[in-house]
């Protein structure tokens, strides 16, 4: 975890560097902030493993979405006043849920053995997005007015507005850890019992994994700082389970009868974004045109 945040950390002191250069403030701008929001996660099955069979079927698996989050910060770079790269780092949590059942009846139809198998995933993963924001409504002309050599005298004139953006890019992820929080219930000749279990599962899945985003939003810029709500759609390129470590949890093979299933994520995000612009914060930034 802290190494993640060292290279947030390290990224933006490389661009404040950057920013900081001779550019008049209408021709780029670097946008630094953060961004945070919540997401669900759509579970598409590509193919569905199963170890244990009742008399009367079941066993299929039943996936749910359950709400994750993300946290992280953003740079922006406006290259053409409409155009910009955006680049997001952060840590984003995925999370969904499988159930399933089994049903053994006696020889006359009667209910004899239920078992339900409930599994919570939990995963975490370094998030590196980078996408290109088109922003196709843009009533924030801002401007510099420059009346003398010192920092006083360098004033917004104007900037600001409504913008209204959509948004392309793909992103790469790096999986921190996973677990699952099981739930067996068994239910034999009207007795119930309940019995719980935490496993940790980061070697069923791949370490990396790719993916796409498209999405859109609106703003409103301040001047002094931009506020952003936007939603985005993501989905992974490939298989995301690790097809080589399948069948290697014992405990879960052998207790609780699960094998991953071949799966890919779909995500549906909220963000919120709070973006400074840099070159309006620091005087180096300015020069006369």
């Amino acid at each position: 975890m802290k190494s993640v945040f060292l290279i947030c950390a390290l990224f933006l002191t490389s661009l404040l560097g950057y920013s900081q250069r001779g550019e008049t403030a209408n021709s780029t701008q670097w946008w630094l902030g953060l961004r945070s929001g919540v997401s669900t996660t759509s579970v598409n099955v590509l193919n569905s493993y199963s170890i244990l069979k009742s008399e009367q079927g079941g066993g299929e698996k039943d996936y749910t979405s359950r709400l994750g989050y993300f946290i992280g910060v953003e740079a922006d770079f406006d290259m053409l006043g409409m155009i910009e790269i955006a680049f997001l780092p952060g840590l984003r949590q995925v999370k969904y849920n499988s159930t399933k059942d089994y049903l053994w009846s006696d020889s006359l139809g009667a209910p004899m053995y239920d078992l339900n198998l409930s599994h919570n995933y939990d995963m975490l993963f370094l998030d590196l997005p980078l996408a290109l924001k088109f922003d196709f409504v843009n009533m924030a002309n801002g401007g510099i007015k420059i009346k003398g050599k010192n920092k006083k005298d360098i004033k917004i004139t104007s900037g600001g507005g409504l913008i209204a953006f959509l948004q392309v890019g793909a992103y790469y992820n790096r999986l921190l850890n996973a677990s699952t929080s099981i739930e067996k219930t068994v239910e034999e000749n009207g007795k119930e019992v309940v019995s719980n279990y935490d496993q940790g599962v980061t070697a069923s899945y791949l370490k990396n994994s790719y993916g796409w985003l498209f999405g859109g939003g609106i703003g409103y810029d301040f001047q002094s700082v931009r506020l952003e709500l936007d939603v985005a759609y993501r989905k992974s390129f490939h298989n995301m389970t690790n097809v080589k470590t399948r069948y290697s949890e014992n405990i879960l093979l052998n207790d609780y009868y699960e094998v991953i299933d071949d799966v890919k994520f779909s995500n549906l995000e909220f963000a919120v974004r709070v973006l400074f612009p840099f070159k309006f914060v620091y005087s180096g930034s300015f020069k006369k045109a």
